[in-house]
């Protein structure tokens, strides 16, 4: 194998959670040059990253002929995702073996291995599979992130000083309240009542997040916000100085994977098993006869039920298990 395409346009945790595969292709075949298409959400996850050779950004509306020429005749494509163009790219591009997922749309243009991803397994096992119908395989499933580059770590630095944090003195730990849909989100009374938690046991209190959530995040007290101040590559960053992180079933929960920092996960409609990270990750969920649920695109009846019912208690006892507290 000299060329091959790798294409996942999903969001940035399906992203992160791809890369094992990218690790699987140059264990098996490492002098292939991998060119990866992507969203251009993506970037600072897979821009400079060890086993990416060329990264293309693409959205739809973009026009499709550069993308074709950087990729014409490649020996192999992978199609991760369930987006019609990446197969189409693959088709155009006169790839010989197109290997995808399961989907109506796709249908012809890749040999389809994998339809809707078992939620009983890893989902970096899930888009593995499509590698493996290609005899590309690996038994490393850490996440990797593109590495985090000076400026960007003098920028949290700088941020840690303007807001009289001294890792010396003080450890930090990281909150993620965010998600892209408020039924993952435990309520936000809870994380105050956590945020006080913290703080008595002199912790100092970091919130991060998208900038869409800067005013949400400014009612928790006795934090320090920086939502919407720092890219992905500083969340991550900062996520690697901290003691623990704690968030919901959101893509900085896979960030944090990446790292070495222990992880508290709170999940409510989306299925753990599937989306939580295998290592360092103290998962805090319910069994109700409705969850998981979030994958059906079903109306919540219940008013999050599931994530309401995990008690601020509950969480605070696995943070003081986590640190030995």
């Amino acid at each position: 194998m000299k060329k091959i395409f790798v294409a996942d346009r999903a969001s940035l945790g399906d992203t992160l959670l791809a890369t094992p595969t990218l690790r699987a292709i140059k264990e098996t075949y490492p002098y292939s040059r991998t060119i990866m298409m992507a969203s251009s959400g993506a970037k600072e996850i897979l821009d400079g990253h060890p086993f990416v050779d060329e990264l293309l950004l693409y959205e739809k509306g973009d026009s499709i002929f550069p993308i074709i020429k950087k990729i014409w005749r490649a020996d192999l494509a992978l199609v991760l995702d369930f987006h019609y163009r990446s197969s189409l790219f693959a088709w155009l591009a006169c790839i010989p073996r197109r290997i995808g997922r399961s989907s109506k749309k796709q249908t012809f243009l890749t040999d389809r291995v994998l339809g809707t991803p078992n939620a009983s397994i890893y989902e970096a096992e899930n888009t593995l599979t499509v590698a493996r119908y290609a005899g590309i395989d690996t038994k490393k499933t850490q996440l990797i992130m593109a590495p985090c580059r000076e400026n960007e770590k003098q920028h949290i630095k700088q941020l840690l000083v303007e807001n009289k944090i001294d890792l010396i003195e003080k450890s930090i730990i990281v909150l993620a309240p965010y998600s892209l849909s408020y039924l993952k989100d435990w309520p936000e009374e809870y994380y105050q009542q956590l945020i006080d938690f913290l703080v008595l046991k002199e912790f100092v209190v970091v919130i991060v997040g998208g900038k869409e959530n800067r005013e949400r995040a400014e009612k928790l007290s006795g934090s320090v916000n920086m939502v919407g101040l720092l890219n992905i590559r500083e969340t991550t960053y900062l996520i690697s100085l901290a003691k623990l992180i704690v968030c919901g079933c959101t893509s900085v929960l896979h960030f944090a994977a990446t790292t070495d920092t222990p992880q508290v996960a709170i999940y409510g409609p989306t299925a753990p098993i599937q989306w939580a990270p295998q290592r360092n990750c103290r998962v805090i969920t319910k069994s109700l006869p409705c969850s998981p649920c979030y994958s059906t695109g079903r109306e919540c009846q219940d008013d999050k039920l599931c994530v309401r019912q995990i008690t601020p208690a509950e969480v605070c006892t696995a943070v003081s298990q986590v640190l030995h507290l």
